[in-house]
């Protein structure tokens, strides 16, 4: 050790030692600069941070609106239509026991059922071109039907009305479905 300071004794150790300051100086100065470089980084790391996070949120409260607006715009439609189904399958029920009723009144002989005829059409035993079957006036232009083909034509009339009924829900369903989509051009409800 002796010869360390005899060697740093004199300019050469002077300069040695200013070496090794400025060395040290320069290792300080650069963690410096270092160490502000990296709050400047993080500053700015956490400015952009932030501004993604707003907007984040701001794209998440416009996605909550259009998921509001589309639910609000779904019930709409399931409120709308299940209006029209119940109505209908009201209108469906409530016909169906008429018809139950009036095929029970055929059945019991309080309701009859009347066709028109030609007078000239009647004939004995069912052979064409035979009398008029006894009884009958010619100038007759009714003739009532047996009960069993009065309730089969009045099942058959009923279940025909049923089908009516249920297409036109469908079709009122879907009138509904394309009455809440918006339409492209002005003129296009008119054309549908």
């Amino acid at each position: 050790m002796s010869k360390l300071i005899a060697a740093l004794a004199g300019w050469k150790g002077y300069a040695a030692l200013a070496v090794l300051v400025a060395g040290i100086a320069g290792s300080a100065a650069g963690s410096a600069v270092w160490y502000l470089q990296a709050l400047k980084c993080d500053a700015r790391i956490a400015k952009l941070k932030e501004r993604h996070a707003t907007e984040i949120g701001e794209i998440r409260g416009v996605q909550a609106g259009i998921l509001a607006g589309n639910i609000a715009w779904q019930n709409d439609i399931l409120k709308r239509l299940g209006g029209l189904e119940a109505a209908a399958w009201e209108e469906l029920e409530h016909a169906r026991i008429e018809g139950e009723r009036f095929r029970a009144d055929l059945m019991s002989g309080a309701e009859r059922m009347w066709v028109r005829i030609v007078p000239d059409s009647i004939h004995r035993g069912g052979a064409p071109g035979g009398s008029p079957g006894a009884g009958l006036d010619d100038e007759a232009a009714y003739a009532l039907i047996h009960p069993a083909i009065a309730r089969d034509l009045a099942k058959l009339a009923a279940d025909a009305d049923t089908a009516a009924r249920q297409l036109n829900l469908c079709q009122d369903r879907e009138i509904a479905r394309r009455m809440t989509l918006a339409p492209s051009s002005p003129g296009e409800k008119e054309n549908e």
